[in-house]
């Protein structure tokens, strides 16, 4: 278990670094951000402006190479595009049914209404445009080979959302038994088109077979149109997507000082969605991170700070495509080399810092998935006392899912971290507690084109920067810090089983809980 001392221990063992992090240094990472995004498409994903973001941070790294060791950690990732937007027109309605194409949801959508259809990310890679026409056949659940038993081939199946697979088991069981494509439909009661992905970026690997059959979400209503057909509609689907597998890396940066047998790990992921600059999400994380780092490192290169606990920054790729960089990264620790996996004390993750609307949330640990609920509390009380000490209101958030830390936390690794909200709207109650306005959203671009460095609170950037800083200097200090697997053997296929349980586990609690039309919470979606 994490052990860790008082919030006393800052003022004995402080690291003597300025608790509040550069606002200037933070808003030139960001600038460049976004001179980043708009010389690639107006992105920073990572089919776009990812690796000239990765330059940004490598470039700022080189002037403390004498700290800190600098290294890519490459992996592949399959990567969405759609080439053209779906059509979808029910041929034989009598009378005619007029359909209206919502935009792929990627967030900022929650808010659009009126609209019956969209694609859903990863659904098929047709790589030519399709244009079918089929009978469609409803489906009951789609979870086995079994649904499809009497199934016709050559017809478009219509499920519903499942509580018990993912949508990839459900079209790849659609895919085998000879459909031409999939009506995905969110369960009654539930607005909207589904969210998430057609691939299960929790157990996805290099090689991994993804559905080639198209997957169109479509809204309650308009399932139970179809249904009240007496099954004798037939759809033509006009549908062009592209699915890449790509190669991208994660950077990581290890102070060359400090006991490298019990490393304090702070990250945050580089990568924006393919909508917008993500200047918000996530470069408010990664510029803070970054300057922390920067910080630090020239404290440590003139002997004005010294460490006894090692420090490693990650900035990962791939995040908004289900957590895909920070999964690598614990999956090749548990799989290949567990003794680093047990020289991890903790985890600390910064995901969105600066949102216009923001809260002050702290990773509520009592919400966290086993098995590293407990271990995670003391962490989050450090963050509290944070806040508390700058005299600042905050709020907790839920550690199901939703960003890097969650493989780590699979993994049995402590963890905790700081984030200012999404796409949920503020109520009244949380105006009068932490100002700003309620009945809108924390980050009104969330996900969105206007993601930009106008997008960003600077101070709220600052006082998420201070708490880090008030965090990490008593954790580097800590001469009682001891991470879940300090002198403990490690049984290395045990650890393999019970990662993958627990990934498992998680899945099934996530999937029970949530509202299939959610958006993915960034990579809770992933589902």
């Amino acid at each position: 278990m994490l052990t860790l001392l008082g919030c006393a221990a800052l003022v004995s063992a402080g690291v003597n670094m300025s608790a509040v992090p550069s606002l200037d240094g933070m808003m030139d990472t960001l600038r460049k951000f976004e001179d980043a995004a708009h010389a690639n498409g107006g992105s920073r994903s990572i089919a776009k402006g990812y690796n000239a973001s990765a330059d940004i941070v490598m470039s700022k790294l080189a002037t403390v190479s004498s700290i800190f060791s600098v290294e890519k950690q490459y992996f592949v990732v399959p990567v969405f595009t759609e080439v053209e937007a779906p059509v979808l027109t029910l041929t034989n309605a009598d009378p005619p049914i007029s359909l209206t194409r919502c935009t792929i949801r990627t967030g900022w959508q929650h808010y659009e209404t009126g609209c019956d259809y969209a694609n859903v990310r990863y659904g098929g890679n047709t790589n030519s445009p399709v244009d079918a026409t089929a009978h469609v056949t409803y489906v009951n659940d789609g979870c086995t080979a079994a649904s499809f038993l009497d199934f016709p081939a050559g017809s478009i199946a219509m499920m519903i959302v499942s509580s018990t697979c993912t949508y990839d088991v459900q079209t790849m069981n659609a895919q085998n038994a000879g459909a031409v494509g999939v009506l995905l439909s969110n369960r009654d009661g539930t607005a909207g088109t589904p969210g998430g992905r057609v691939f299960d970026s929790a157990t996805w690997k290099e090689g991994t077979e993804l559905p080639s059959i198209f997957t169109i979400g479509i809204t309650a209503a308009v399932r139970s149109v179809i249904m009240q057909s007496a099954h004798k509609l037939s759809a033509r689907v006009q549908v062009h997507n592209v699915i890449t597998i790509e190669h991208t890396y994660n950077i990581i940066a290890t102070t060359r000082m400090g006991d490298l047998n019990n490393i304090v790990m702070v990250g945050s992921h580089l990568d924006s969605v393919p909508e917008g600059p993500g200047i918000n999400d996530n470069g408010s994380g990664s510029s803070l991170t970054l300057q922390v780092a920067l910080e630090l490192g020239k404290l440590l290169s003139t002997g004005a700070a010294k460490v006894q606990n090692a420090i490693r920054f990650a900035w990962w790729g791939a995040e908004e495509i289900g957590l895909m960089g920070s999964r690598y990264y614990v999956d090749n620790l548990v799989e290949h080399y567990p003794d680093e996996l047990a020289k991890l004390a903790c985890y600390l993750n910064f995901d969105m810092e600066a949102g216009p609307n923001f809260i002050r949330y702290v990773y509520d640990a009592n919400t966290a998935p086993d098995p590293a609920r407990t271990p995670s509390i003391p962490l989050m009380n450090m963050f509290i006392d944070a806040w508390k000490a700058q005299g600042l209101s905050y709020a907790m958030t839920s550690m199901s899912g939703g960003s890097d830390f969650l493989p780590f936390i699979l993994a049995g690794v402590p963890s905790s971290g700081l984030a200012t909200g999404a796409s949920e709207v503020k109520t009244e109650s949380q105006r009068s507690q932490h100002g700003g306005l309620a009945n809108a959203p924390l980050d009104p671009c969330y996900h969105a084109p206007c993601d930009t460095v106008a997008n960003i609170d600077q101070t709220c950037l600052t006082q998420c920067g201070t708490s880090l800083n008030i965090v990490l200097q008593q954790l580097v200090q800590m001469p009682a810090i001891a991470g879940p697997y300090k002198g403990v053997k490690i049984d290395h296929q045990s650890l393999k089983e019970k990662y993958a349980a627990n990934t498992l586990k998680w899945k099934a609690g996530y999937q029970m809980s949530c509202d299939a039309s959610a958006e993915d919470a960034e990579e809770t979606d992933e589902l």
